[in-house]
């Protein structure tokens, strides 16, 4: 069974399953709320008019699946309002041969992939397949430019407190993901600057929840930068509608991008920020940042310390 995932990972990634018979119709996309997957699922409910004009949620979706005549299933996997995304592909297969080898993982660049599943005759003329598959924002792979000074993720006149550093003991160490990332303890509604320039790939601001506990991860509402390394830039729990971008939008350095706030597992408010690649959708590689601050360019900013 694959590892919980890290506290970054978490708000943006998803499990699905499609299962088939023969014969009988593939069920609908089914989101599994288990304890190694921060997953939730969402009954419809209506929305207002300011509601429909919002953007949704960054996602990634497995479709229904098409079953064509020569026993062929046609399975797509769609980006929702997300231009970069990791996704890993598994499938159990009886009878069928799937385009791709499995585990599957590739970057979904803004368009949907396909995955066909066609008959190889082993299952005489019975198929079945239980096709999953996991995502989180951002690329595969990209080398970080260890040059780059990092602005503070905040206008230069506030000053706030490092909560935790890197490899701090609560969520940022060893295999975590989160190696050298830092939080910032602020009041929600503090305004949020782009440490670095970049395309924003992804953006969740739709959540009004926090709590203690990974079951929280989902509720995090984020903005994702790619930077022009390739490498992505988050910021974590920012606060309902607390996006001032658009998935697409280019920002520069320290121009604002949002507010903090106190979304998903989150005891305080608080501002994470950190830079990292994927290595496929279920762990990554997190890099360390050099900071340009009042006092001149760090290395390191120091837990409990004001910046």
């Amino acid at each position: 069974m694959p590892q919980p995932l890290p506290e970054s990972a978490r708000p943006c990634a998803r499990e699905a399953n499609v299962l088939d018979d023969t014969g009988r119709s593939p069920p609908g996309l089914e989101l599994l709320l288990a304890v190694t997957f921060a997953l939730t699922v969402f009954c419809p409910r209506g929305v207002d008019a300011a509601e429909a004009d919002k953007p949704p949620a960054s996602d990634v979706q497995l479709s229904k699946a098409e079953r064509h005549a020569d026993g062929s299933v046609g399975l797509s996997i769609v980006p929702i309002n997300c231009l970069e995304a990791t996704v890993t592909v598994n499938a159990q297969l009886h009878g069928l041969k799937p385009s791709h080898p499995v585990p599957w993982t590739f970057v979904l660049a803004g368009k949907p992939e396909q995955l066909d599943l066609v008959p190889d005759g082993s299952g005489r003329g019975r198929t079945h397949y239980d096709v999953s598959y996991l995502w989180r924002p951002g690329g595969i792979g990209a080398t970080h430019d260890p040059q780059t000074v990092y602005r503070l993720p905040y206008p230069p006149e506030r000053h706030w407190i490092v909560s935790q550093g890197s490899f701090g003991r609560f969520s940022h160490g060893e295999g975590s993901g989160d190696e050298y990332s830092i939080d910032w303890t602020m009041p929600s509604g503090s305004a949020v600057c782009a440490a670095r320039g970049g395309r924003v790939i992804a953006v969740k601001q739709n959540s009004t929840v926090n709590g203690r506990g990974h079951q929280f991860d989902v509720d995090t509402n984020y903005i994702l930068l790619r930077h022009a390394d390739g490498t992505c830039g988050e910021y974590l729990h920012i606060e309902t509608d607390g996006a001032t971008v658009k998935v697409g939008q280019e920002v520069e350095a320290g121009q604002s991008i949002g507010r903090s706030g106190n979304t998903g597992n989150s005891s305080e408010p608080h501002l994470h920020f950190g830079v990292f690649t994927n290595i496929d959708a279920l762990t990554r590689t997190s890099f360390p940042i050099r900071w340009q601050t009042r006092n001149g360019v760090t290395n390191r900013l120091v837990e409990g310390r004001t910046y």
